[in-house]
C-alpha cells in the first residue's frame, strides 16, 4: 500500500486519518481498516483504501461489507455529502503466492452498481516486495527529486520488459505489479508517446507494400487472401497475422 499511498499524494490527493468498519463476512464479524484519500484541488473526490485478502474477495457481494463501509464512511469528520458520488473504493486484494486471482469474483465486485466506484487492484506479496525493492534503489540513486509515477512511466515504457513480461507474467513480477496498480487506479497519468500521425492498417500496409522485397508481397497477398474484415477486426489482430505471415 505504500506505493499506492505515495502516488495517491503526488496528484495531490491528503491521507485523512485511518477508520474501521466491521461487517459479517463468511460468518464471521470481521474488521477492516479503511485510509482515505481527499483530494486538495477537488474536495468532493475520495479515494477510499481497503486492503483484503484474496479469499475474501468472493464473499464482498453476498455480505454486508459495502453497506457497513458506506455507513462508516458518512460517520467521519471530513465527510461532506457531495463526496457520496465521488467516492472510489479500491480494494487491494493481496494473495500468497501460490493463489491464482480470482476473476470472477474481481468482475462482480467491480460490475456491482450500488454505493462506490470500485475497482479491484489484485497483487501477490512477491510482486508488491519486488515493485517496493525496485522503486527504493531507483530512489536512492536520484541525485533529484523522486517521482513514484514518472518512475512506474519509464519502467511500464521498457520495450524489452514488456516483451518478457508478454512472453510470460511470471517472469517479471514487478512490472505484472505496476500495469495493474496503473490500470486499477483511474487518476494515474498516462505517458503518452508523441508521433507525427496516427496511420490507419490501410495506410501502414500501403507503406509495408512500397518499402518490403519480394518475400514480404507475398506474406501481403497471403493475408489478403484470408479475406479479413479491417473494419470488424482490431488493428492489434491484423498486425499479429501479419506478423505471423512475416517470419514464417
Amino acid at each position: 500500500m505504500r506505493i499506492l499511498y505515495e502516488i495517491l499524494n503526488e496528484l495531490a490527493y491528503s491521507a485523512k486519518d485511518t477508520f474501521t468498519f466491521s461487517c459479517l463476512l463468511k460468518e464471521s464479524e470481521r474488521q477492516f481498516d479503511v485510509l482515505p484519500f481527499v483530494s486538495a484541488d477537488y474536495q468532493s473526490q475520495v479515494y477510499l483504501v481497503v486492503q483484503i485478502s484474496n479469499a475474501d474477495l468472493c464473499h464482498i457481494i453476498e455480505s454486508d461489507f459495502l453497506i457497513s463501509l458506506a455507513k462508516e464512511f458518512r460517520k467521519q469528520q471530513f465527510h461532506r455529502s457531495e463526496m457520496d458520488k465521488n467516492t472510489t473504493l479500491l480494494l487491494e486484494c493481496v494473495r500468497k503466492a501460490s493463489e491464482s486471482v480470482d476473476h470472477l469474483a474481481k468482475v462482480q465486485v467491480e460490475d456491482d452498481p450500488f454505493y462506490f466506484k470500485k475497482y479491484v487492484f489484485s497483487c501477490s506479496t512477491v510482486e508488491e516486495n519486488r515493485a517496493e525493492e525496485y522503486l527504493q534503489n531507483q530512489k536512492n540513486k536520484s541525485g533529484q527529486p523522486f517521482s513514484y509515477i514518472k518512475e512506474i512511466q519509464a519502467y511500464l515504457s521498457n520495450t524489452d520488459t514488456f516483451l518478457s513480461y508478454k512472453d510470460n507474467h511470471a517472469n517479471q513480477p514487478t512490472y505484472t505489479y505496476f500495469s495493474e496498480l496503473v490500470t486499477k487506479t483511474p487518476i494515474f497519468p498516462l505517458q503518452i508517446t508523441a508521433v507525427d500521425e496516427i496511420k490507419s492498417v490501410s495506410d501502414f500496409l500501403t507503406e509495408e507494400l512500397k518499402k518490403a522485397p519480394a518475400p514480404n508481397v507475398s506474406a501481403l497477398d497471403q493475408l489478403l487472401d484470408l479475406q479479413l474484415d479491417f473494419k470488424e477486426e482490431s488493428t492489434e489482430a491484423i498486425l499479429d497475422r501479419w506478423n505471423t505471415l512475416i517470419t514464417n
